[in-house]
């Protein structure tokens, strides 16, 4: 009977001892959990569609002339920049000479008939002509001025010289000196290289991020190192194309430079469209906020290492950071990884990030308790 008694009791006392000793490991593991801290800051938050594109000219220009004249002299070669209201070629000017002279003779048989028609009007008078000479000679007069009025009007179509419209650079060019052109053919084509654009074409996924407005940001190895263009979306295609390489259609849309800088028509390059464009907001980490029930919470830290439970109204995300647009203010100090442990009024551990602590709690083995699919913000 003593025997077991005595065992009893010792079972009684290893009993205690254990939960003596979990009791102590457990408060000793949780004065172990140390929260990294976040400060709350103003930044800005972005989220893109990226792809390349080509430059293309908004204004290309092909100058054609209306007679088949001679080429006398060409002043600019191919892929010369010109600017507007310079000479690019002038034309050998026997063909308007001659052009002229025809003018000239009509005009001379016209005065002829003017004083044929004043005789044969005299003689009328006294019987010394019929009437219908002097009908012909009207109808003559007639001819002659539609004639000499064809034949000026004609003229007028001769160029002595062709000039550039527009600033631009010469990329096609089939007139040359002592060529005769061919009215059905430009002389030359010229491309403005200040009123450039891109064309991308995005997968349907991406298209339907971007509207017509949005910012976007150009790179390309044209420009030098570190420099960034910006333009706007002007146009989004209304059909899509088939990609027959991916088995995808794709949307071609149009971004107008604001600066083209050193970018020339057929450069290609490196086109990001912000969808999500935030500036100066103030933002936290992805990871700070919880969602309870389509709310949103932070853990707001006080001086002395206390949190509070606060409420906030989140914005956009680029899912790593929120912006948020009420319920903290710049400089507050807020739980980076937050979860559903914590409570009001509880003095926390705070991590020493400086001393290598790394990123988010240490020790605590129950990691972020969150609802499945949060936080989200609204989109």
């Amino acid at each position: 009977m003593k025997k077991k008694i005595i065992i009893a009791v010792l079972l009684i006392v290893v009993l205690l001892l254990g939960f003596l000793f979990f009791k102590s490991s457990s408060k000793k593991d949780k004065n172990e959990v140390a929260y990294e801290v976040v400060t709350a800051e103003k930044g800005n938050l972005q989220l893109f569609v990226e792809e390349t594109g080509q430059v293309k000219s908004n204004n290309e220009i092909s100058v054609y002339t209306s007679k088949k004249l001679m080429v006398a002299k060409r002043y600019f070669e191919l892929g010369d920049t010109v600017k507007k209201g310079d000479i690019i070629l002038t034309f050998d000017p026997t063909d308007k000479n001659s052009a002229l002279r025809s003018i000239q003779e009509k005009k001379i048989s016209l005065e002829q008939k003017q004083r044929d028609r004043v005789n044969t009007g005299e003689l009328l008078k006294v019987g010394g002509a019929p009437r219908v000479d002097l009908q012909d000679i009207d109808y003559d007069i007639r001819t002659l001025r539609l004639e000499i009025a064809n034949l000026e009007e004609d003229y007028q179509k001769y160029d002595d010289r062709i000039i550039s419209p527009v600033d631009g650079v010469i990329t096609e060019m089939i007139a040359d000196d002592n060529y005769r052109v061919n009215t059905d053919s430009p002389l030359f084509k010229i491309t403005n290289i200040r009123d450039l654009s891109i064309k991308v074409d995005l997968t349907d996924y991406d298209a339907k991020n971007v509207k017509v407005g949005q910012k976007a940001l150009i790179t390309a190895d044209a420009l030098t190192e570190g420099e960034t263009i910006t333009g706007r979306v002007v146009d989004i295609a209304s059909t899509a194309t088939k990609d027959t390489s991916y088995n995808e259609s794709r949307v071609e849309i149009e971004i107008r430079l604001d600066n083209p800088g050193l970018l020339k028509p057929g450069n290609v390059v490196d086109a990001k469209v912000l969808y999500l464009d935030e500036q100066n907001v103030i933002k936290l980490p992805y990871t700070s906020v919880l969602n309870e029930n389509n709310k949103y919470f932070v853990y707001i830290v006080d001086k002395d290492n206390k949190v509070m439970r606060k409420e906030v109204t989140v914005g956009e995300t680029d899912n790593n950071f929120y912006h948020i647009k009420s319920g903290i203010n710049v400089g507050d100090r807020v739980v980076k990884e937050a979860d559903l442990n914590l409570k009001d009024g509880e003095k926390i551990k705070i991590a020493d990030t400086k001393a290598g602590a790394g990123n988010g709690k240490k020790g605590n083995k129950k990691g972020n308790q969150r609802t499945p699919g949060a936080p989200r913000g609204p989109m």
